[in-house]
């Protein structure tokens, strides 16, 4: 995960911020239309990955068997 990160950061797609306690944060970055292009396939991706899991798991079931 901190490889992931560190890519996201060395790309420009997310910004590294402090806050006022100190810790460091991250955020997408506002000004690079490359973290908006991330961020809608990530959602898109992970929305058929449910949509298909979900069809998957109602096929999967005998649904003539009373339960």
């Amino acid at each position: 995960m901190k490889t992931m990160r560190k890519i996201l950061v060395f790309l420009g797609i997310t910004q590294k911020k402090m806050n006022e306690r100190g810790f460091e944060g991250h955020r997408l970055n506002p000004y690079n239309p490359l973290s908006y292009i991330t961020l809608v396939i990530a959602l898109v991706v992970l929305g058929l990955y449910g949509f298909i899991g979900g069809i998957v798991g109602i096929l999967s079931k005998n649904p003539f068997k009373y339960q």
